[in-house]
């Protein structure tokens, strides 16, 4: 950022904004705007100077704060709350002659969204046309299920769905040399429910897994995979712990004890059915969001290579459309301790 800022700053741009996929609060409840500590701090007080305002996104929290950036002059940094329930809205006003921000003049603040204003007709007309032109793709069959496949997830954290997924990624790479399927929870966005047909349609499908991302095959070791599986514990900036069980597939599978100390909570790791061997090299398969170490899973970041291998989306729809109905894989792959 700081490089492109330089390079913008040479070509005569003077207005620049930062939009920042990534949550970076790293204040507390009681004080939001804290910068004790965390990526806030890091992000806020060495991003150039010649960003005028940092508008973040991916945590539930909102926030409206300003920092000083290195040059020690306040900037504007906010985020609005998890799926548009908060919209981030700053007014800023330009300097004709210098073109630059006046920074002192910016008004930011979050809106809460509702749904008591009129509709924009020639929004309404587009999002209808849009729905129209989709409609056949949406309602082609993909594939045929026999009960609910869903998000629910048991004491272990595993989802019937998620591994479902976790499988079909196995499935469509396997071919390239993939042992091992690993996804994010927080990449599945539906159900799949069971009607009398039991057919999934491809608009279902894409409801399950809207993000178009790309499949990465990452060469790590066994003791980077087991790694990747303690940082399933994680403390946000403000101290409070949380999980992040990724979905296992099929062949992979291990204890979990919630009791143990940080970093050594997993162990017994077997793959197919043999003991994980912490010098051998594993080719693992995720999606490209896990493999830039997203998440808090860093370790997928240090894998020694990586080879694209399709899209997500492509692997469920393929691995749906096998001639049995899927049932709801078992959620036995992690046994809690």
């Amino acid at each position: 950022m700081n490089r492109t800022a330089d390079t913008l700053d040479a070509l005569g741009i003077r207005s620049i904004i930062l939009l920042y996929k990534g949550d970076i609060a790293a204040g507390s409840e009681a004080d939001p705007c804290s910068l004790d500590n965390g990526r806030a701090k890091e992000v806020t007080t060495t991003v150039s100077p010649h960003v005028d305002l940092i508008v973040t996104s991916d945590g539930d929290g909102q926030f409206n704060c300003s920092y000083p950036d290195p040059a020690g002059r306040q900037r504007t940094v906010l985020q609005g709350a998890s799926h548009g329930r908060i919209l981030s809205v700053a007014d800023l006003t330009i300097d004709r002659a210098t073109r630059d921000v006046v920074r002192d003049r910016t008004v930011a603040f979050n809106q809460v969204i509702t749904h008591d204003i009129t509709p924009d007709p020639r929004t309404e007309e587009f999002v209808a046309r849009v729905a129209d032109k989709s409609s056949d793709t949406a309602a082609q069959e993909v594939g045929r299920i026999a009960a609910d496949i869903t998000r629910d997830q048991s004491p272990s954290g595993e989802s019937s769905l998620g591994n479902l997924v976790a499988d079909a990624q196995l499935a469509a790479t396997a071919p390239l040399g993939a042992q091992i399927a690993l996804t994010n929870p927080g990449g599945l966005r539906g159900d799949l429910h069971f009607d009398n047909s039991g057919v999934v349609t491809y608009g279902e499908a894409y409801g399950v897994q809207p993000f178009g991302n790309l499949l990465q095959i990452l060469e790590l070791t066994g003791a980077q995979l087991t790694a990747v599986l303690e940082q399933q514990f994680q403390t946000d900036a403000a101290g409070a712990a949380h999980e992040r069980i990724l979905a296992p597939s099929h062949n992979l599978h291990y204890t979990l004890d919630r009791l143990a100390p940080a970093g050594q909570r997993i162990r017994d790791i077997t793959v197919s059915d043999a003991p994980l061997d912490p010098e051998a090299t594993y080719s693992v398969v995720v999606n490209d969001y896990l493999a830039g170490g997203s998440d808090g899973f860093s370790v997928f970041a240090e894998a020694r290579s990586r080879v694209g291998a399709g899209e997500e989306l492509a692997s469920l729809t393929t691995f749906l459309s096998h001639p049995t109905p899927c049932l709801p894989p078992d959620r036995d792959r992690i046994h809690v301790h």
